[in-house]
């Protein structure tokens, strides 16, 4: 039977979770299902639950495998996979009865090479994460109005999505083992570049249980690596799309400008000492900034940001990164103690 789809669920302590993830799966209205769930040599009881799965539904193939980290966990089901397409679901996650069916309807429907759908995450309550208009967006003949989905939230993960195997296996399109932080960017990306066009699903069929969401709350410290690898990927991309020359000029300053602000978070930089980090402040602009330095007033929103970088005062763009730093935590300090964490740290600067 044609029209396969090949789920493919990393799976990895997350035995409160997995049940509801691999039930909201097999449920699902389209039937025609390869199940792959990847057990990345998780020590809790996920192997066996996984195994209990299998028996249940023919459709689930379990593989068992030394921990090697979820992107190996994801090359591993793209390798084994048969379905004429692939899915990926986190095993933390859950997703709507219709995913599956939605998401090839829409893609065959648009005759695209890949459909995004909406989601809603949940933390402390729910919340609908993205407000957005179904599209079909084709990079041949690119419309510039259709740039603001870029930045929608939806093109960085890889579980809102139904991607063709063809395209995946014939262009070696894996996610990079060796990148631990926006490896899934670089991965839709070199997925977009062997791309004609996409097709966005405006209706939230995938939900994403941020509360056990942990990669941007670690601190990485080869962070400046993991963006240059993100940047080249997204530069790949626009040098095959077919757009007028200011709508490119506007994406990658958008790109620049979205790597160098990782780059300068709290889990980054205020981890480093003030040496470290006005060296990977320099480094970083030298980097980027000539990307963004065109587009500045529609990249960077904050007055004092644009007048330190575009004059190139990085100790200043240092001490105003760290104030506004500051001024973000003292709203949940109490007022008395806030007062003498400013004080304190107004000393140093």
């Amino acid at each position: 039977m044609r029209d396969k789809i090949s789920i493919i669920v990393p799976v990895y302590k997350v035995e409160k979770y997995l049940d509801k993830c691999v039930e909201s799966i097999v449920n699902q209205t389209y039937k025609n299902l390869e199940i792959i769930l990847v057990d990345d040599g998780s020590p809790d009881s996920c192997p066996a639950m996984c195994d209990e799965w299998a028996k249940k539904d023919a459709r689930i193939r379990v593989i068992h495998k030394e921990n090697g980290g979820v992107s190996n966990a994801r090359n591993t089901g793209v390798d084994e996979a048969n379905g004429e397409y692939i899915c990926f679901v986190d095993s933390d996650d859950w997703v709507e009865l219709d995913y599956a069916q939605n998401l090839l309807y829409r893609l065959k429907e648009d005759n695209t090479d890949c459909a995004i759908c909406n989601l809603t995450f949940y933390g402390e309550k729910k919340t609908g994460y993205n407000r957005t208009d179904d599209a079909v967006i084709s990079f041949k003949n690119f419309e510039s109005t259709q740039k603001r989905f870029f930045f929608s939230g939806l093109f960085s993960p890889p579980w809102n999505k139904i991607f063709k195997t063809k395209i995946l296996k014939d262009n070696n399109i894996r996610f990079n083992e060796k990148i631990h932080f926006a490896e899934d960017k670089i991965f839709f990306y070199d997925y977009l570049t062997a791309c004609d066009g996409i097709s966005i699903i405006s209706k939230p069929l995938y939900n994403y249980n941020i509360a056990v969401s942990v990669a941007t709350k670690k601190f990485w410290p080869e962070m400046e690596q993991y963006m240059i690898a993100k940047m080249d990927s997204q530069k790949k991309f626009l040098n095959k799309l077919e757009a007028d020359t200011q709508t490119k000029n506007w994406l990658i300053s958008r790109f620049a400008w979205q790597s160098m602000g990782h780059v300068i978070s709290d889990n980054y930089l205020y981890r480093l000492s003030k040496k470290e980090a006005l060296e990977s402040l320099k480094r970083t602009y030298d980097m980027y900034f000539k990307y963004i330095k065109d587009c500045a007033d529609e990249c960077i929103k904050d007055f004092k940001t644009r007048k330190y970088l575009l004059s190139a005062d990085l100790e200043n763009y240092y001490k105003h990164l760290k104030l506004q730093h500051l001024k973000n935590n003292i709203k949940t300090y109490p007022r008395n103690i806030a007062k003498k964490i400013y004080k304190k740290h107004k000393k140093k600067l």
